[in-house]
């Protein structure tokens, strides 16, 4: 965010988002935005910071006036727009928006640090099928996204019958490939013939758990039960408050108890 002088009159204000009882100016492109700094003092730091200047004398407001709008750079007028529509959303009904709204509101969120806008984002991406799990993982990875909605997408590659392509390790990142590989070589047995087998059909998810621990967790050994039973709770309220794959509905044993599998 940047503050500078500009000619008002070759500028727009946004139909949607220039409101009267607005306080907190933006500029967007050559669109001006007046919205309420009640949601952004709130949820951000960034803006609760800004807007607290505003009551030291002598001190420039940023943002108070057209004159001082927040320029906002590397934003585009659709992002900010699907962004302010979480707080202006007219439905009074359950957040409904495409993948790469909330891919843009997940975004910003993580830039601006709305702690709260981020969960939300996350939550309804998570909540949407059809996005393969290595583009979950890279774009959870990107954001910082809590580790209880990645465990169960590497668990996904590690436990299915294909190893990674070349595509899909492309994305990964080789830190991250050569951890899935691993993975999948010590939950699988050797054949006479030198190739791998599917996986054994006596391993169930606390045992695929125990080898995410060892890999994507810590590397005292003394903490791979601790970290495998905590990711074991994680991933069943992720399951049991969100919408996700089949493989994971009926995950319910406890770490070193055998229950249901993971594929």
């Amino acid at each position: 965010m940047s503050v500078k002088s500009s000619k008002i009159g070759d500028l727009k204000r946004s139909s949607d988002f220039f409101l009267r009882g607005g306080d907190l100016f933006f500029l967007v492109g050559d669109v001006y935005y007046k919205v309420n700094s009640v949601f952004f003092e709130r949820e951000s730091p960034i803006f609760a910071a800004l807007v607290k200047n505003w009551d030291i004398p002598d001190a420039q407001a940023k943002g108070a006036s057209l004159s001082t709008a927040l320029i906002l750079e590397n934003v585009s007028v659709t992002q900010f727009e699907r962004f302010l529509w979480v707080f202006y959303n007219r439905q009074f009904s359950p957040y409904d928006a495409p993948l790469d709204a909330w891919k843009d509101i997940l975004d910003l969120a993580h830039r601006w640090e709305f702690g709260e806008v981020k969960k939300l984002a996350v939550r309804q991406l998570h909540s949407i099928r059809g996005i393969h799990p290595v583009d979950r993982i890279v774009l959870y990875k990107d954001y910082d996204v809590d580790e209880e909605y990645i465990i169960p997408l590497y668990a996904k590659l590690i436990v299915r019958d294909e190893p990674l392509s070349q595509r899909e390790s492309q994305k990964l990142g080789v830190d991250t490939t050569v951890l899935i590989f691993q993975a999948r070589e010590r939950l699988r047995t050797q054949e006479q013939d030198g190739l791998k087998s599917p996986l054994p059909t006596d391993v169930n998810d606390a045992e695929v758990m125990r080898v995410v621990a060892q890999l994507f967790g810590s590397d005292n050994a003394s903490e791979e039960d601790s970290f495998a039973e905590q990711a074991h709770d994680r991933i069943k309220k992720v399951v049991e408050t969100s919408k996700v794959h089949p493989l994971y509905a009926n995950i319910g044993s406890r770490p070193g108890r055998k229950g249901a599998r993971l594929y």
